[in-house]
């Protein structure tokens, strides 16, 4: 489930990356862990969205444990 945000939580954001999904399940954990890589080295605070369009795999299960 995808928790709300609250306005004074948007503001604090830097960087917002946008990965579409669909049975992705081989390769999106080496591409999650690649950007929170990326990102950590930015320094920046960031979020990461995963936009899964149904998918038949367990892609959505892997994006929420990541």
């Amino acid at each position: 489930m995808v928790q709300p945000r609250s306005s004074d939580s948007a503001e604090s954001i830097d960087i917002s990356v946008i990965i579409p999904a669909w049975n992705e399940a081989e390769w999106l954990p080496r591409t999650l862990d690649a950007v929170k890589r990326a990102l950590a080295q930015s320094g920046r605070s960031a979020e990461i969205i995963v936009v899964d369009n149904a998918s038949t795999d367990n892609t959505a299960d892997i994006a929420h444990q990541h």
